[in-house]
């Protein structure tokens, strides 16, 4: 067989199933059969015209399957084996990458950097919503799948999970932290895990539907707000007993999550927002510029979910589900924005008065970068 079906980017308003040539395997790439995929928001924004593509390109970069063939250079890895790919697939070895920030790779160019190169798959070269997929790179991009867990249970690890968990890990939160997450999709739940995972001593979970709140508390929030009922930023206020919150996580990118965020952090709190705002904020904190998202994330959310969620009785025990009746594409639509650090204005010197009084850190911690006031978050990587 040398053709494949393929979800196809015609003109926007248009995608089809149609035949591709199934692709040659370069060196170090690894051709994957793909048994389960899924639809993100940023697939919808390419069907609408809102994000450009090259027309006759695949779309998708959620891909598990299983390795159908392997350049000669690849290993670690060996055919026939089950595994993911990430939405981010960087090369590795460019200037960007070795500093880190595998989202910005510009493997190939004069300087190694170029912005948002670590999305691909969708993006420039084909996608995974087709019968195969080629991972180029492959050593830097692929991850096992644990033979104790289905497709299902690991759908969510090539983007959600990671970019969830990035949340958490991009805002520095530490024992002992309190940690506000708002909105409570698949990307916000992930977050709430993700800060419970690295310490924090309270998550608190935002959002407006009962069955997300009653999941947000399944993963590591101890106490959940319903912002339909009450004003999350006053409730938040009441539980922190005035005093904010060390980390709030934006998961919704909308300016009113933004801004809710913004007042419930104590001072030199930090600001993490995977959930990616596109408007221009009316806050001080305008200086935008991305950063990463570490590829790896993936490999650890694959390690935890099997831990927590590998069904010791048979049983069926799945990530969290992507619902469009739950409203979870706004959540996806701007998963590829790099990490987000704002910053805010300079704090008064000591001399100048009260203000600097204002900007003491937790006596939980020493100083430290988000004592400087640093507003962070990212998209997908």
């Amino acid at each position: 067989m040398t053709m494949m079906k393929a979800a196809v980017f015609v003109e926007p308003g248009r995608i089809v199933l149609d035949d591709k040539p199934i692709p040659d395997v370069g060196p170090q790439d690894a051709l994957m059969r793909v048994t389960t995929t899924t639809i993100c928001g940023t697939d919808i924004h390419i069907l609408k015209g809102e994000y450009p593509v090259a027309r006759g390109l695949t779309i998708g970069h959620e891909p598990v399957g299983v390795i159908e063939k392997l350049g000669s250079g690849v290993r670690g890895y060996r055919e026939g084996q089950r595994v993911i790919a990430g939405a981010i697939t960087p090369s590795g070895w460019s200037t960007a990458c070795l500093c880190g920030v595998g989202s910005q790779d510009g493997a190939g160019t004069a300087h190694g950097w170029k912005a948002m190169g670590g999305w691909k798959f969708g993006n420039t070269i084909d996608g995974c919503q087709a019968e195969y997929v080629l991972v180029p790179d492959a050593m830097a991009n692929l991850a096992p799948v644990p033979d104790t867990l289905e497709d299902e249970q690991v759908l969510m690890c090539p983007d959600i999970m990671s970019t969830g968990f990035s949340g958490a890990e991009s805002a520095g939160v530490r024992i002992g932290d309190t940690v506000a997450v708002f909105a409570q999709g698949p990307i916000g739940l992930c977050a709430t895990a993700g800060a419970k995972l690295s310490g924090a001593a309270m998550v608190i979970g935002v959002d407006r539907l009962a069955g997300r709140l009653a999941i947000a508390t399944k993963m590591g929030a101890d106490h959940v707000i319903d912002a339909g009922q009450v004003d999350p930023v006053e409730e938040i206020m009441r539980l922190t007993d005035g005093r904010g919150v060390d980390v709030a996580i934006e998961a919704l990118g909308t300016q009113q999550t933004f801004e809710a965020c913004l007042r419930v952090l104590r001072p030199g709190g930090t600001l993490s927002s995977p959930g990616g705002l596109l408007d221009r904020p009316d806050d001080p904190a305008r200086r935008l510029r991305r950063g990463p998202r570490r590829p790896q994330d993936r490999h650890h959310a694959l390690s935890w979910w099997q831990r927590t969620h590998a069904p010791a009785d048979g049983g069926d025990r799945s990530a969290p589900s992507r619902s469009r009746r739950d409203g979870d594409a706004p959540l996806q639509a701007r998963r590829h924005r790099g990490r987000i650090r704002a910053l805010r204005p300079p704090a008064r010197r000591r001399s100048e008065g009260r203000d600097h009084a204002l900007r003491r850190p937790s006596p939980l911690h020493a100083p430290g970068r988000r004592d400087r006031g640093l507003v962070r978050g990212h998209r997908a990587n």
